[in-house]
């Protein structure tokens, strides 16, 4: 057979097959599989590439997600806009990347397999995290090649500078024969294995595990046994057993498991094994009908409420759950990445182990280092260079002028300037670039100094690059400084053989029942801190430190905490949500908790333990009304609120508290009056009321405070006013009187001052004044002597200029 055409060849078809398949082969997992220089493919990094390059960073406004993948697309990527905009997306998603790469601003998906908005409708920018992947980029630390478009000014990089370490935020991808899966790791921990591999290169992987425990996925969770972890780090394949968190929460209104933590498979994958284990007959423990209650949100976490039936054990629930759901799941470890020579191109994939990819990284590191340090110092001999001639035509500024006068043109006074003065032709012509009046003010002191620092700068960096051990030295110190502004905690728990095989003990764990102090802060939110915090005398005195304070109340973790509203409405929650801080910690976002309107805050607290019917609570206005309602009545509150106290007009809540019933009330005035009446004068009423009235007030008085006090309480009542003063008087000195009535004097008021506080003491419990200064002082019944109802009192506080006290606080102590 005779072949015409001279374009056509004639090769072995079994030879090109297997060339064509190599090629493929060899294009595919440059697709699929990471760099193990940056950790990245490339969509991925040609994103973050033309983001910066666009100047679309931290500092500036987000721009449109589908101007980011077009620009990508039509510079660089020869793939399809939604491949371009998914990689985007995850990039940006925190449950999907351990430190995301990309700010999103819109609807990027969620755990709970809830798409990403369309691109028109969404945002990015670079975040800072993404940023130090590129830092220096700019300083030739990287080879820049033409990308597909074939344009010289359109360049993209076979990988980047990287100041974030590739296993960090992982990795998955299937390429042709390979396979990779990399799970996320805790940066901190990372970037101190990498500090300690550049003084012993060889560690070995168990050495290793003294700063990497394991993977630290976003879901958290924990991960059982460390088996599978050493495997992995050595091998760089192995098998992790991820386990989702749940703890119990118990009441009167029944048990349920609360999910707070879902292994990294999503809400989304749980809730369906969940489901699916209940229909098959798996779980007979749990009780729900149709859809698995989900009361998961921004501000409370991962929340899936899983109600338990009366006779189930949650302790058996619980190992059930993490045998049949992906509750517990297996996480296969397969750290694959593409190995190439520095500065070329990535092809031959391996898989390694967690110390032979640092190592390499720390070989990058310093390859960027080394370049970045060349840059600097042709930059710096550049500039020495010019400076030098500066100098020459500062001294010689006036000569130069006439040279310039006298010449034809330019082009020969340059050449007068170099044979002159022996200036080359970049100095010469940077002079003849200036104006006469340039020439004549040309700053020759500001140039002798500007060369002496470049002088020292390039004796620096040419020292720094003649050594490698300060190279090294300069790596850590930079690594160490972005572990310090970008590390955080670990997620993800490592739990010991004996610890995982104990559900028993991890449900039990979340119900341990213990006292606590909850505070109340004047903006409404909220923590929970250990009882001893206010024990002991020695913070007698002015205190700092409780300036934000409410209100402080003893409870327990088990007990739930009746919060009222300021619009009225009341809302329950579980202490043991609540965060345990320390005394000066800032209290969590009362939204973390409870489902607030906008513009509401909690303004007063109640714990209980149990929601009887023997007990009442009682609701103070600051206009003299009163509300009693059972506590019974507040079984089916929960977090999410419900209608209340109807307040009138402007009025407010002045005061919650939990009576047993008997007794007696008394409530206090910002004008110095005081009433005392009987429980009996007060009769129950609904939940939803807007109450009767307690207490008759005279024109501009509000309620201060009030308290329940039983028939033989021998206590004392403590009264402060607005400047300063502060006394305690027995509460036989009140006489009872009818509802509704006013009060009898409680305290001399004299200068303007009004009342800002009263409060029923008990012995073990001392009073913090509160200034509008924000200084504080505490108040002890040693330091303030019993005194007749009617008196003025001490000073409790002494103020500076205008200042005056806010409020009281009683103290647990």
């Amino acid at each position: 057979m005779t072949l015409q055409d001279e374009n056509i060849r004639q090769e072995d078809f079994s030879a090109a097959i297997q060339n064509s398949y190599a090629e493929y082969g060899v294009s595919s997992n440059a697709r699929a599989i990471p760099d193990a220089r940056d950790g990245l493919k490339p969509v991925q990094r040609r994103i973050l590439w033309f983001m910066f390059r666009n100047n679309w960073t931290s500092a500036n406004e987000t721009v449109k997600s589908a101007e980011v993948v077009g620009t990508v697309m039509g510079q660089a990527h020869p793939h399809g806009q939604e491949a371009i905009y998914d990689a985007a997306v995850r990039l940006a998603q925190d449950f999907s990347l351990r430190y995301p790469l990309i700010d999103g601003q819109g609807n990027f998906g969620s755990d709970d397999d809830d798409p990403a908005a369309a691109m028109r409708y969404t945002e990015m920018r670079l975040s800072r995290i993404g940023e130090i992947m590129l830092r220096d980029i700019a300083k030739d630390t990287v080879p820049l090649v033409p990308t597909y478009k074939q344009d010289p000014k359109v360049l993209e990089p076979y990988y980047l500078p990287a100041g974030i370490p590739p296993a960090v935020n992982g990795q998955d991808g299937v390429g042709l024969g390979f396979a990779t899966r990399v799970p996320p790791h805790n940066l901190r921990e990372i970037l101190n294995a990498c500090i300690a591999l550049f003084d012993r290169p060889q560690m070995p992987a168990l050495e290793l595990m003294r700063y990497v425990q394991g993977p630290d996925f976003p879901s958290g969770g924990s991960i059982i046994g460390d088996e599978g972890i050493r495997e992995y780090l050595a091998t760089g394949r192995g098998r992790v057993v991820h386990r989702g968190t749940a703890r119990l929460e118990e009441d009167m209104r029944g048990r349920r498991l609360i999910v707070t933590e879902v292994p990294f498979v999503g809400r989304a994958n749980v809730k369906t094994s969940i489901a699916k284990a209940f229909n098959d007959g798996k779980l007979p423990g749990l009780m729900f009908e149709g859809h698995i209650p989900d009361e998961s949100s921004e501000q409370n976490g991962t929340r899936i409420v899983l109600p338990l039936r009366k006779e189930a054990d949650p302790a058996d629930v619980l190992a059930t759950l993490y045998q049949h759901t992906s509750l517990q799941t297996s996480f296969s470890v397969q750290m694959t990445f593409l190995f190439g020579a520095e500065n070329e191109p990535a092809r031959t994939p391996r898989t390694v182990g967690m110390v032979e990819l640092l190592r390499r990284y720390n070989e990058h590191q310093l390859n960027v280092l080394r370049r970045r340090s060349q840059y600097d110092l042709d930059r710096a001999k550049e500039r020495l260079h010019l400076v030098e001639g500066l100098i020459i035509g500062a001294v010689h500024a006036d000569e130069i002028v006439r040279i310039f006068q006298a010449a034809k043109d330019r082009q020969i006074a340059r050449t007068e300037l170099i044979k002159r003065y022996k200036l080359s032709e970049i100095q010469a012509q940077r002079i003849s670039e200036m104006t006469l009046a340039q020439v004549t003010r040309m700053d020759l002191a500001g140039y002798r100094n500007e060369k002496k620092e470049l002088q020292q700068r390039i004796e620096y960096l040419e020292d720094l690059l003649a050594h490698e051990p300060k190279q090294i030295a300069l790596i850590k110190e930079e690594m160490q400084s972005i572990a310090n502004d970008f590390g955080d905690a670990r997620r993800t728990v490592i739990l010991g053989d004996e610890e995982a095989s104990a559900p028993v003990a991890q449900v039990e764990s979340a119900i341990e029942s213990r006292p606590v102090l909850v505070a109340l802060s004047t903006d409404g939110n909220l923590k929970a801190m250990p009882a001893n915090t206010y024990a002991g005398k020695t913070n007698a005195g002015t205190v700092r430190g409780d300036e934000r304070l409410q209100a402080v109340l003893r409870s327990r973790t088990t007990d739930y905490l009746v919060c009222q509203l300021s619009t009225g409405r009341v809302a329950t929650v579980r202490v043991a949500r609540l965060p345990e801080l320390t005394r000066a910690g800032r209290p969590e976002l009362a939204r973390s908790f409870l489902s607030l309107e906008p513009a509401e805050r909690v303004v007063a607290l109640a714990p209980v333990s149990a929601f009887s019917e023997e007990l009442f609570l009682l609701v103070f206005t600051a206009e003299g009304r009163v509300k009693k309602t059972a506590l019974s009545e507040y079984l089916k509150v929960d977090e999410k609120g419900s209608p209340d106290l109807r307040l009138l007009g402007k009025d407010s809540i002045a005061r919650v508290l939990v009576s047993p019933g008997g007794g007696d009330y008394v409530i206090t005035t910002s004008d110095g009056k005081t009433l005392r009446f009987s429980d009996a004068d007060l009769r129950p009423t609904g939940r939803v009321g807007q109450g009767v009235a307690a207490i008759s007030l005279a024109r501009g008085a509000s309620v201060v405070g009030a308290d329940w006090i039983a028939e033989d309480d021998d206590g004392s009542l403590w009264v402060a006013s607005s400047n300063g003063l502060i006394k305690r008087s027995l509460l036989d000195e009140y006489p009872r009187k009818g509802r509704a009535t006013g009060g009898v004097a409680t305290m001399q008021l004299s200068g303007g001052a009004s009342i800002v506080g009263a409060a029923v003491v008990d012995p073990n419990q001392d009073v913090l004044l509160v200034s509008s200064g924000g200084r504080t002082a505490r108040v002890t019944a040693e330091g303030l002597p019993l005194v007749a109802r009617d008196r003025k009192g001490s000073t409790g506080m002494k103020l500076e200029g205008a200042e005056k006290v806010e409020r009281i606080v009683v103290l647990p102590t």
